[in-house]
């Protein structure tokens, strides 16, 4: 960050959640569903449960924005602060 290159943190690879200290290091969390509800115990099956769930990652436990990967459902950007748009990217078939 320091050199002004955006750090991702991919949440997957460990059963253990990521430090505070980490989450806040990182520009971008990027949980894939299961992950997203195993951080928050929150719901994750629709878009907008998914929205409030990366919300919470970040009031609660200081991510920045949160890139959520949602399968065939395609991925969804929460970006950080309240104000910033949400952008939903439908998943799409590989050439």
């Amino acid at each position: 960050r320091a050199a002004g290159v955006p750090v991702l943190l991919d949440a997957g690879g460990e059963r253990r959640d990521p430090s505070p200290e980490l989450l806040r290091a990182a520009d971008f969390l990027c949980p894939n569903e299961s992950e997203l509800h195993r951080l928050t115990s929150m719901p994750t099956s629709t878009q907008s449960e998914v929205i409030a769930a990366a919300r919470h990652l970040q009031r609660a436990h200081g991510a920045r924005s949160v890139l959520v990967t949602l399968s065939a459902r395609g991925s969804v950007l929460v970006p950080e602060g309240d104000a910033g748009e949400v952008l939903a990217q439908p998943a799409t078939d590989p050439p």
